[in-house]
């Protein structure tokens, strides 16, 4: 039959009649066998669509089709194969009888012909004719072939031999290339580009991809030659919720997990292990009651296994060091984490705007000349669970200068040094604490009094020094005010972790500006949180609002929410200051 149907399309070849906008009909009749591979060149109808010039594929235009007529499902279908690509991400539907029919299935497809199998929504007996339509704008399907799983209580022992399938599908020459198209996750990846989805759609604007509860993005042949040390995931939620990603299976391993909330940010997660060699990975939503809207993804490869032909121009030519060590560093001025002269377990962010310090990781900032002393450091960091980045002098376990408490996103504060350093030092940055990465994107000196610059001293040093008794008071002299305070807050548990929703009321009769508030360690573990500042003291959390949440008219309220790990509290203590 399928002689018959490719001799027939090579006489409309010669004669210049294969593409067609309104339809062309094959004289098949007899009745297809869809557990063998079915070339779409040999369909018997095409709308909008036409035979490739290497008489191999069918290119589908937008809303066209190609038909699969009289398909004998005499053993049921439990899923589909279809070998397919397209230059820009579209999806092929499968649809029964008619061009506008019940949809069987659906296949996204992007990127090199690549074969990949979807789950179809039921199972389908006896004879019908299969549409496969091209339902994306902008762009193109091109269909290689296709063949059926039979269902299993379906199959036939005699045709599962290798009567019927070695001729079709074990040819070496087609299959190799469509196993080595893979995925860089060094570079960013679309969601929308993703190979399948589940209880999943692509928005209307096509530039993200909305995950319902328990549903994925999938991801395949994903090439980990660098190795993986973190992920950098582009999402956002109207609810707080939890976007796993998982490897090889829907319910494989956990490779890492991102809690999502609010608008559409990046934000980068740890991995539990290292990844090498080719995966697929599943980007899950696990939380009830809410979706994910997922925009990209890339990953940060391994310090290890970065490319070493990057590393030696920068560190080995001693062509290069001399300068190095003659030229200093001036502290009183904005100095970029990225420019550090070394790095260890760290790595500039792919928008070399920062960089991610590990656990136990740090950036020297070399030859600094403090010849004006130093009596505090601007550090503008950040961290998605709370961390510390400690400052310390000449070498990676050296005396420390300064230590900065950092959670949340990426904002300026101010330290006190331990005491006075003079001259020309290094200066290392250390993470040393374990669970999360620090973000660091740049920290300046404040000089010591007796060091000024009496030029730089009216406008630029003495404000801050200043001025911090005038933002302090706000927190800690109105007791009036913060005993008429009052929060509440709701808590929403899954297997490993908790949110805790608190919202805080002014009913004081006046303004509050600025507020502090306590919470038990021993009650609650904060991992992440939004709208506030989180440190810790002693035995307690102490959290304290942003600048634009920090004054409370009275009787109006403020929320703010925080990510806790471990088992949930049955109540949660708290204390205003």
């Amino acid at each position: 039959m399928k002689r018959k149907v490719v001799a027939f399309l090579s006489m409309l070849l010669a004669t210049g009649l294969v593409f067609t906008s309104t339809s062309f009909t094959s004289l098949a009749a007899e009745n297809l066998n869809p557990y063998t591979t079915i070339e779409a060149e040999a369909s018997a109808e095409l709308k909008d669509a036409m035979i490739s010039p290497k008489k191999d594929s069918v290119v589908i235009k937008t809303n066209g089709y190609v038909v699969a007529k009289n398909v004998d499902f005499s053993k049921g279908i439990a899923a589909l194969i279809i070998k397919a690509g397209a230059t820009n991400p579209n999806k092929l539907e499968i649809r029964v009888d008619k061009a506008d029919g019940e949809v069987l299935a659906g296949a996204m497809v992007s990127g090199a012909v690549a074969e990949r199998t979807v789950k179809v929504s039921k199972s389908l007996e006896g004879v019908h004719d299969l549409y496969f339509v091209t339902v994306r704008d902008g762009g193109s399907v091109q269909f290689d072939s296709w063949s059926a799983l039979s269902a299993p209580g379906k199959q036939d022992p005699i045709d599962n031999p290798p009567v019927e399938n070695p001729p079709i599908d074990n040819p070496p020459v087609d299959n190799p290339p469509v196993e080595t198209t893979t995925v860089n996750p060094y570079e960013t990846v679309e969601a929308e580009a993703s190979a399948e989805l589940k209880d999943a759609m692509i928005s209307p604007k096509k530039d993200s991809v909305v995950i319902k509860t328990n549903g994925y993005v999938v991801a395949k042949n994903v090439d980990f030659s660098k190795g993986v040390a973190a992920l950098n995931i582009k999402a956002g939620a109207t609810n707080p919720n939890r976007l796993e990603i998982r490897v090889d299976k829907a319910d494989g391993e956990v490779l890492a997990g991102a809690m999502v909330s609010g608008a559409v940010t990046e934000r980068t997660v740890k991995v539990s292990k290292s990844l090498e060699g080719v995966h697929d990975l599943y980007f899950v939503t696990v939380k009830d009651g809410g979706s994910v809207q997922l925009d990209s993804w890339t990953a940060l490869s391994a310090p290890e296994k970065e490319d070493p032909i990057d590393n030696p121009p920068i560190d080995n030519p001693p062509v290069d060091n001399p300068p190095v060590e003659t030229t200093t560093v001036n502290p009183y001025e904005t100095v970029e984490a990225e420019a550090s002269a070394e790095l260890k377990d760290a790595m500039v962010s792919p928008k070399k705007d920062s960089v991610v310090i590990k656990t136990n990781g740090y950036v020297v900032a070399k030859n600094v000349d403090f010849s004006k002393g130093v009596k505090a450091l601007l550090i503008k960091a950040g961290a998605t669970k709370p961390n510390k980045l400690e400052i310390r002098v000449d070498k990676a376990d050296g005396e420390v200068l300064a230590g900065a408490m950092v959670s949340g996103e990426v904002t300026e504060r101010t330290v006190q040094v331990a005491s006075n350093l003079e001259g020309v030092h290094d200066l290392y940055f250390v993470a040393v604490r374990d669970g999360s990465s620090v973000q660091f994107d740049s920290w300046k000196a404040l000089s010591a009094p007796e060091k000024e610059d009496p030029i730089d001293n009216p406008p630029i040093d003495n404000p801050p020094i200043d001025n911090p008794p005038i933002d302090n008071p706000p927190i800690d002299n109105p007791p009036v005010d913060k005993t008429e305070l009052t929060a509440s807050y709701d808590l929403s548990s899954w297997n490993t972790g908790y949110t805790a929703n608190f919202k805080i009321t002014n009913k004081s009769g006046k303004t509050v500006d600025g507020w502090k508030l306590k919470l038990k360690k021993s009650e609650v573990k904060i991992d992440s949180s939004w709208c506030v500042k989180v440190e810790e003291s002693g035995d307690y959390y102490v959290i304290t609002p942003l600048d634009w949440n920090k004054t409370i008219e009275n009787g109006r309220e403020i929320t703010f929410g925080f990510v806790g790990s471990g088992k949930a509290p049955s109540t949660i203590s708290y204390s205003f200051e």
